[in-house]
């Protein structure tokens, strides 16, 4: 996919009912604040463009088909990326949290030079609603690149476990830029028990059966506490 060349995510230390575009709602809805919990590294455009504009979307989920859908109407007023040619070429990208994986991105189409591009779209995904319930949704705004330096243009988080899910109009929202100062906070996914030991070639003695001939590091790993519970059920982990 065009935007996965210029992202490289790691921790730092530390509708189907589609609403009708008569029913928008200029009413600013509580969003939480943009998080710690998945903070991205994009290329060397991260932080060249100031976060600017809103975006206005919709939320709901389809019982009958255990589906989660995001109407993406429209954004206004956003960035530009390329100030020479007074352009930007913004998409919008949406990821269930914690689970920042492949699999759970989503994607609209690329509006070409526009900073107020419509969309339209509906965004779905398959997901039981008590496992939903535990997740978050980020939703960002990016300009794409041809070369894959894709700029982001801002975001928002909405923790949908205090979602109004009564409310299915379209609002707006700012889109807010990513604070580096998160990085400051830590983001607690559990604890691991663990010691690490290097074997060097020939110490257990020729006679020995066991005895690494090149050396070797052995990781003993005794438990695990405190991991996130990605479902309701808790989670089938293992160490890698």
């Amino acid at each position: 996919e065009s935007d996965t060349a210029s992202e490289i995510s790691f921790q730092f230390n530390k509708h189907k009912k589609t609403p009708s575009i008569g029913s928008h709602s200029s009413d600013m809805a509580s969003v939480s604040s943009v998080s710690g919990s998945v903070l991205s590294v994009y290329s060397g455009d991260f932080g060249s463009v100031d976060a600017q504009g809103t975006v206005e979307f919709a939320l709901d989920y389809d019982e009958k088909n255990r589906e989660f859908q995001i109407h993406v109407s429209q954004c206004k007023d956003l960035a530009v990326v390329d100030e020479k040619k007074g352009r930007s070429d913004p998409y919008v990208k949406t990821y269930l949290l914690p689970d920042k994986a492949r699999m759970g991105k989503r994607k609209t189409s690329v509006k070409k030079r526009t900073v107020n591009p419509i969309y339209n779209e509906v965004l779905r995904y398959k997901i039981e609603k008590m496992v939903l319930l535990i997740q978050k949704l980020n939703l960002s705004v990016w300009h794409n690149d041809p070369l894959g330096r894709n700029s982001f243009l801002g975001e928002i988080e909405v923790d949908l476990a205090s979602w109004d899910w009564s409310n299915r109009r379209l609002n707006w929202y700012p889109l807010k830029p990513r604070s580096l100062s998160a990085v400051n906070g830590v983001d607690h996914r559990g604890v691991m028990n663990l010691s690490i030991k290097y074997v060097p070639p020939g110490s257990l003695g020729k006679m020995c059966p066991k005895n690494p001939p090149s050396g070797e590091v052995h990781i003993w790993v005794k438990d695990v506490k405190d991991l996130l519970q990605l479902r309701p059920s808790g989670v089938d982990s293992f160490v890698k």
